[in-house]
């Protein structure tokens, strides 16, 4: 997940929701909003007991080759 320190999500089991959001300003120029959320569980520890990690950000792109799509 963006923005979660390495290792923050380490077990048996690990479950992560991301999303992003778009939007094309220009053919060039794009806004993003991101947001995700994760747990890590084991037999010890459940799911239900698992402390969630939750990341978000916004962020912009600029299409550097339009025939390339970079």
């Amino acid at each position: 997940m963006r923005g979660v320190p390495v290792g923050r999500l380490q077990n048996r089991n690990t479950g992560v929701l991301e999303a992003e959001l778009r939007w094309n300003v220009t053919p060039r120029w794009a806004l993003i909003g991101m947001r995700g959320a994760g747990r890590a569980w084991c037999e010890n520890v459940g799911f239900s007991d698992a402390s969630t990690a939750v990341s978000k950000g916004v962020g912009v792109r600029y299409l550097v080759a339009r025939k390339l799509e970079l």
